[in-house]
């Protein structure tokens, strides 16, 4: 059996609104951040992330956020992709102190990974759905997001 590998695969910048609470419930604090733009570009292909989606995030009572983030992506010959990225964010002890206040906060204070999976009607694009892909988040600015996902070859 052969070893593992990752190849990127996209990187994608999208710009987030500001959370919007929902409530908490049995699992923690629901915090829904709006999906308002952004761009991506990857493997022969790239685009725009239109406004729509949002991140449905969970802080759950033991400190670790969980993503659940549903989007679009629109690329330039037109082609429309759903994406999901589901995963967990994960700070450090003083990362948590930190986040209190104002993000960003630095990289080295958080973990931030997830599955990303793809759907598309576009023939062109079916590698997206015949792939397994994980993420890597990171969080360069108060409202920007950039993630950068790599194919399990």
């Amino acid at each position: 059996m052969s070893e593992a590998c990752l190849e990127a695969a996209l990187r994608i910048r999208a710009i987030i609104g500001q959370g919007v609470p929902v409530g908490r419930g049995p699992e923690g604090e629901r915090i829904d951040y709006p999906i308002l733009g952004g761009e991506f570009q990857g493997s022969g292909i790239a685009g725009s992330v239109p406004p729509g989606g949002a991140d449905h995030y969970l802080e759950r009572a033991d400190g670790l956020g969980v993503l659940d983030a549903r989007y679009h992506l629109r690329c330039e010959d037109g082609s429309r992709i759903a994406i999901h990225n589901r995963g967990l964010l994960r700070l450090t002890a003083r990362g948590t102190e930190l986040a209190r206040g104002q993000w960003p906060i630095d990289p080295a204070e958080y973990c931030c990974r997830c599955t990303t999976s793809f759907a598309t009607e576009a023939p062109h694009l079916s590698w997206l759905q015949q792939h397994v892909f994980v993420s890597a988040v990171y969080y360069p600015g108060l409202y920007e997001v950039a993630i950068d996902v790599y194919k399990l070859i």
